[in-house]
Formats: structure tokens, sequence, C-alpha cells
């Protein structure tokens, strides 16, 4: 109890509160803060996660601990004021697997294990376009399960940068990628949120997946501006193999043909 009084007159001595990721405002542990906070007159929360069709305040929830939304950048807007860089897209077809019929997957997690993570016609095509496209500039390629990431990193020789690592071996991999002392790296989901890389020109969308706001999140991380940049490159490939990962392509395509940031 004691402690617990002890948070409280720390947090209640503030009178300005700047909340970063805001979106994730409705988890418990954020709204305990926020309700301690309860001397904090100015509060200003940041995002820049998209939003997923939902009214602006209700998917961050600013109601109760800020106030409405004051101001919205749109990716557009962000080229125009030169915060952002123009994004070309190129959806990269590969060779389609022959699956023998006693291996079809019967699910969807087997279906993202056989013919995603670990399937040698797709990776290959990952691998031929990092190992080229590095030479031209530095290059993020983005996965989302830990094996996927520790088998491209491995074959490209280059870090894999996830949450598993210390905080402190990240650092030095981001800073080593800023300084151009490091000219690729694989990165897992961790690289969705809060990564501040503006040098990356290439990303490689290795992950598949469908969830709109989390491809537009992705490609964001390489738009940001920076010295000497004036767009940036992206990769994503055309699954046309299983029950499921073809309806997620046809997802993420739609959401980049309807943006018009991206070309």
């Amino acid at each position: 109890r004691a402690m617990r009084l002890e948070a409280l007159a720390f947090l209640s001595q503030y009178h300005c509160l700047i909340i970063d990721e805001t979106h994730h405002s409705p988890a418990d542990t954020f709204e305990a803060v926020m309700k301690s906070c309860d001397n904090a007159y100015y509060r200003y929360g940041f995002s820049a996660t998209p939003f997923k069709g939902e009214e602006q305040e209700t998917l961050l929830n600013v109601m109760a601990w800020t106030g409405p939304v004051v101001s919205y950048l749109s990716l557009s807007r962000g080229i125009d004021t030169g915060r952002l860089v123009p994004t070309d897209i190129f959806m990269v077809p590969y060779r389609r697997p022959i699956v023998p019929k006693e291996e079809v997957p019967i699910n969807y997690k087997e279906e993202v294990e056989r013919l995603l993570v670990h399937c040698p016609e797709r990776n290959e095509v990952i691998l031929q376009i990092a190992k080229r496209v590095r030479l031209a500039g530095p290059t993020i390629v983005l996965v989302e399960r830990i094996e996927h990431g520790e088998y491209l990193a491995l074959t490209l020789n280059s870090a894999f940068v996830h949450g598993g690592l210390p905080a402190r071996e990240r650092t030095a991999h981001w800073d080593a990628f800023r300084d151009g002392k490091t000219d690729l790296l694989v990165v897992s989901k961790i690289g969705d949120e809060g990564l501040d890389l503006p040098n990356v020109k290439f990303l490689i969308l290795a992950a598949g997946g469908k969830a709109s706001h989390r491809q537009v999140q992705r490609i964001g991380r390489g738009m940001r501006s920076s010295e000497g940049k004036d767009h940036v490159t992206v990769f994503d490939f055309i699954d046309v193999s299983g029950q499921h990962l073809p309806a997620h392509y046809r997802r993420r395509r739609r959401t980049y043909e309807k943006e018009r940031a991206y070309s």
C-alpha cells in the first residue's frame, strides 16, 4: 500500500502529459496511469498508427484521457509538406510451390508455415531481391515469424533484430544502420511501431498478412524523409497458393491501390 501511495503521489505532481503511441490507451496499464495523473491539465497524444475504419476518437480512446482529435496528417499531406517521401510498390510474383497431396496444409497455421515461412520458392525471391537492393541503399526485411527471420538473416549474413534481443543490442543495430555501417537488417514485428530509421530506401515485406493498417504502418517506417532521399521502394509478394494467402494478398493490393501516396 505504501508503494502504491508513493506512485500516486509521483504521478499526481505532473501538470502536462505527452503520450506517445496513444492508440494503446485502451490497455489496462495505460488506463491506470492516466487515471492517476489527475493534475495533468495539458495532455497531448500522438500516434502514427493508421485508423482501421473507426472514428478517430473511438480508435484512440482519447475523449476520456486527452480530448478530441485536433490534427490529422494524411500520407499524401505528409509528402506535400516534405515530412514523407513517395512510395513505389512492386508486387513480385514467384514460382508456385508444388505441394504433394498428402502435405497440403489443413489449417491457416500450417498454411503460413508451409507456403510462406518455409516456402523455398518465395524465400528465394526474397533473398535475391535483398542481395541486389542492399547494394543500392539501406534495406530492411520485415518478417513476423521468428524462424522466418532467423533463416533469412542467416542466409543474408545479416543481423536479425527481434524482441528477444537485449535492448542494448537492438539499439546497437539501429545505430549501425543509421550510421551506414550496416546496409541490411532483418526485423521482426517490433519494427511495426516506434522504429525510426529514416535513411531506409528499400523495404521488403516478407511477412504477408491481411491487416491494411499494419501494412500502411510498416510502409510508413520507410516513408520518413531524410537527406538525399526522394522516395522509398517497397516489395511485396503475389501469394497464389493455399486457401487464405491469396485472399490476404488481394486485400494488401487493394490497400496499396487506394492510397494515392503509393505508386
